[in-house]
């Protein structure tokens, strides 16, 4: 940005994106804006442009400058030798009026694609980018970015407002839905965002191959297919390497207990160079899929790491929680919690926290300790009268009894309260009663797969191990997904010494 108005520095950012987009299109390069890895351009200068290819591997490296020309904004581009920084193309300046940035950016896209085809000897793919590509408006692009910086700090709520703005803004903005459904998603609304994949589903021949391989995978979750959704994201990740859709690799991994894969993808990244410079959710998922193969030392050293790069963020207290909590180290647990709970005095973030290390704790063998803070989130609940969350904690602090009364009082209507009861009856020897609730929960409509993980609650609870485990296999084929809950769960904690569940628990790959 040469233009001295701090303003317009979307500008730049949007015309990166386009050139991008643009060159995604042909399917015949692996392409990288540099503010998806995390890299500031705004200097534009011949060291920035080496640095940000150095970072990324990138061996050409797209660079321009733009400058207020009278009423006008003209733009001036190149393609670059990234590692020697000579110019291999300078293409003809395009000028256009302020108030048209997206004409000029059209034709950048354009003139770039058609520089490196020529000078890469691509085959002639240029006609489908020549008829099909239209830059977004430069309000509905700012709409977008701010989306784009929310979802990063898991503001998924604002994040949503933010994509959906910007759709709303230009329908042919196809980008941030897509961010817009995993958001939405995220949230836990999943209803809503299986409608807008269905939607957008109406309109995937105008897209871009980038956004048609993003769709795809979202098209998958929304059938249940989470291989399917892995599969496409791979491919999402290969067209923009060193991003942030390496992350969405790795989750999509995690899903189908693939954390090996995981781990693989995000070590890809390097966050010393920045390129996942304050996203939080590499770290999640490093940390997350690291405790899920076991590597407790190296999950505490990310989790760190991650505590010194985001210090004054809350999800990194968490990572560090449940690391400390796998390798037993009760004090230091006790000692994170105290800290966390006396820079934020929510209640509710407190008990999330303890939950975590009530249940790590019992999972890795502590039970005393577990159930300590189990009892103590029990009283804190109790503090702020009846309600789910009590019953569950008090069920989690392991008063059974107090726990049954709370839950029938809430009524049976709720599947999560009669799954409960019927784990409870099990662990009563109350046998026919529990084998009551899991036909009735075996009528009841099955959301990816949460009646059939009631039901392998109640047979675990009953000693049948392997309808247990049969019943978590076919949970999973019904849409459920991987993750840490599985061996944390306290009604799964006996199933540890059972061959077929220490398999589940140890990853696919």
């Amino acid at each position: 940005n040469q233009t001295g108005d701090t303003t317009l520095a979307p500008i730049g950012r949007m015309a990166s994106d386009w050139v991008a987009r643009a060159l995604l299109q042909t399917n015949r390069a692996q392409v990288l804006p540099a503010q998806w890895a995390g890299a500031a351009t705004d200097a534009g200068n011949e060291s920035d442009v080496r640095r940000i290819a150095r970072v990324t591997g990138a061996g050409t490296a797209v660079s321009g400058t733009y400058y207020i020309d009278g009423g006008r904004v003209r733009f001036e581009t190149a393609i670059i030798h990234s590692r020697s920084g000579s110019v291999l193309h300078a293409l003809e300046p395009v000028t256009v009026a302020r108030d048209s940035i997206t004409m000029g950016l059209d034709l950048i896209g354009k003139r770039v694609t058609t520089a490196l085809a020529a000078r890469l000897e691509w085959s002639n793919e240029l006609r489908e980018i020549t008829e099909r590509s239209q830059p977004p408006t430069y309000q509905a692009y700012l709409q977008y970015v701010e989306g784009v910086r929310h979802f990063t700090s898991y503001r998924n709520a604002e994040a949503v407002r933010r994509f959906a703005r910007a759709y709303e803004l230009d329908s042919t903005f196809y980008l941030p839905r897509l961010y817009g459904i995993l958001a939405t998603y995220n949230s836990g609304r999943r209803a809503s965002a299986d409608s807008m994949v269905a939607e957008l589903s109406q309109v995937r021949s105008h897209m871009t191959l980038f956004e048609r391989t993003q769709l795809s995978a979202f098209e998958a979750l929304r059938r249940k297919d989470h291989e399917a959704a892995l599969v496409a994201m791979r491919k999402v990740a290969a067209m923009t390497p060193s991003s942030r859709f390496v992350i969405g690799h790795a989750a999509a991994a995690v899903a189908v207990n693939r954390p090996r894969e995981a781990v693989r993808a995000l070590l890809e990244l390097n966050p010393a160079q920045d390129l996942v410079e304050g996203n939080v959710r590499y770290w999640d998922w490093l940390t997350i899929s690291r405790h899920l193969l076991g590597q407790h030392r190296r999950e505490l050293a990310d989790a760190r790491a991650a505590a010194a790069a985001l210090a004054q963020r809350p999800e990194v207290e968490l990572q560090q929680i449940r690391a400390l909590a796998a390798r037993g180290r009760v004090q230091e647990v006790a000692s994170l919690l105290n800290d966390a709970a006396q820079r934020n005095p929510s209640a509710d973030r407190r008990i999330h926290l303890m939950r975590v290390a009530a249940g790590e704790l019992r999972a890795h063998g502590d039970a005393a300790a577990g159930l300590h803070i189990a009892g103590e989130i029990a009283d804190l609940e109790a503090a702020r009268g009846p309600s789910l969350e009590l019953a569950n904690a008090l069920y989690e602090a392991e008063r059974w009894d107090q726990a049954r009364i709370v839950f029938e009082q809430l009524g049976r209507s709720n599947t999560l309260v009669l799954g409960r009861l019927g784990v409870l009856a099990a662990r009563r020897g109350d046998r026919a009663e529990a084998m009551r609730v899991s036909d009735t929960l075996a009528a009841l409509p099955n959301d990816r797969g949460s009646t059939s993980i009631w039901q392998a609650r109640i047979a675990a609870q009953l000693g049948d191990a392997q309808a247990a485990v049969n019943l978590l296999r076919r949970a999973f084929a019904e849409g459920a997904t991987y993750g840490i809950w599985l061996h944390t769960d306290p009604d799964f904690l006996r199933l540890h010494s059972h061959p077929s569940f220490r398999s589940m628990l140890r990853g696919a790959d």
